[in-house]
């Protein structure tokens, strides 16, 4: 798994662990699609210990967290754009251009 895979805005490499976006017992498969790369604490507080989940409609270079089931009144927002580290570069010197 390469750090780019990494939850979006972790950037610590602690005891890199790969997590089932889709859990295999809902289907998932063991593909390198449906894996994601996360840090202990990702892995076994957030995911494991407080139920969050992997939002599986995000690229593998910017993988959110959801919250747990429980959370009643979430909002998932629906206007987010996702672009990929060379993207980002485009768009910031395009910026700086404007």
């Amino acid at each position: 798994m390469a750090q780019d895979d990494l939850i979006d805005s972790c950037r610590s490499s602690y005891r890199l662990q790969t997590h089932h976006v889709i859990p295999r017992r809902d289907g998932g498969d063991n593909t390198p699609t449906n894996l994601a790369t996360l840090c202990w604490y990702h892995h076994h507080i957030a995911i494991h210990r407080k139920g969050h989940r992997i939002d599986p409609h995000t690229p593998p270079h910017r993988r959110r967290l959801l919250p747990p089931r429980t959370w009643t009144g979430y909002r998932h927002p629906t206007n987010v754009e996702y672009l990929n580290p060379i993207q980002q570069q485009e768009r910031a010197y395009q910026n700086f251009l404007d």
